[in-house]
C-alpha cells in the first residue's frame, strides 16, 4: 500500500510546475546525542499565509517548532517563530516576531532581545530558511548564501550553500534521485549537509548536522500526503 500510495505521489507531482512548493505532511525522526524522537512535519499553504511546522513528543521529551512566512518571486519573508523544547534535561521556549515587514525583530522566552534590523536584507528564521534552499535548489542554483537570525542574541549570519554532487537514495524500497548541498558556517567547526528527493517536491530525505558537541540527524520515516 505504502508503494502504491508513493509511486502515485510521484506521478502527480511530475504534473505540477518544477519550482513550485507544495503542501505535505510527513513522519520525521530526529536524532541526537541526547534523544530520538519521532513526529509530524507539516507545511501548509493556505494563500498568502504558509506555515511550517514540528511537533514531536514521546516519554521524555516534546518538541514544537513553528514558522509562519510569506513568499513572492521565490523569495521568503519571515513573520512569525516559535519553539518550544521540553526534554527532562532543557527546558526552552522562545518566540520571534518580525514586524513592519523585517525592520524589527523582538524575541520574547529564554533569550530575550530587540533588534533593528536593515529593511534591505532578507532575514530568515532555522525553519523558513529549509524553505528558501529548497526554492533555490529547484531554480538551479549551485552556489548561494541566506541571511539567518541567531536565536540567542539576535544577530544576523550569513551562512553559504552549496550543491555538491547527485546520487541515488532510497526511500520506501524505491530507489530516486537526490540532490546534495551542503552548508559552511565560516569560523564555525560546523556543517550541515541536506539530501533533496527531486522525485518528491525536493523534500529533504535527510539532514544532517555536525558540530563540534553534537551531531544532529533530521530523516523521513514516511511520507502522509504532497501536495
Amino acid at each position: 500500500m505504502m508503494k502504491y500510495k508513493l509511486f502515485l505521489i510521484i506521478f502527480l507531482v511530475f504534473n505540477i510546475k518544477a519550482n513550485e512548493i507544495l503542501p505535505y505532511e510527513a513522519k520525521y525522526k530526529f536524532s541526537s546525542d541526547r534523544i530520538t524522537i519521532v513526529g509530524i512535519r507539516k507545511l501548509e499553504i493556505n494563500n498568502e499565509n504558509k506555515t511550517l511546522s514540528f511537533k514531536a513528543r514521546n516519554a521524555v521529551a516534546s518538541l514544537y517548532f513553528n514558522s509562519t512566512f510569506s513568499f513572492k518571486d521565490d523569495y521568503i519573508t519571515s513573520d512569525f517563530y516559535e519553539i518550544k523544547v521540553r526534554p527532562k534535561f532543557v527546558n526552552r521556549d522562545q518566540k520571534l516576531s518580525f514586524k513592519n515587514k523585517k525592520d524589527f525583530i523582538s524575541s520574547e522566552g529564554r533569550d530575550e532581545w530587540d533588534k533593528s534590523i536593515s529593511s534591505k536584507l532578507e532575514i530568515l528564521d532555522p525553519l523558513n530558511a529549509q524553505i528558501q534552499i529548497r526554492l533555490n535548489v529547484m531554480k538551479n542554483k549551485k552556489n548561494f548564501s541566506l541571511n539567518l537570525i541567531e536565536l540567542k542574541d539576535g544577530n544576523i549570519k550569513e551562512n553559504f550553500y552549496s550543491i555538491v554532487r547527485e546520487e541515488k537514495c532510497n526511500f520506501d524500497s524505491k530507489e530516486l534521485n537526490c540532490v546534495v548541498v551542503k552548508r559552511i558556517r565560516k569560523n564555525e567547526q560546523r556543517e550541515t549537509t541536506y539530501f533533496l528527493v527531486k522525485e518528491l517536491n525536493h523534500m529533504f530525505l535527510k539532514i544532517i548536522d555536525i558540530g563540534p558537541d553534537r551531531t544532529d540527524t533530521l530523516t523521513l520515516e514516511e511520507l502522509l500526503s504532497l501536495g
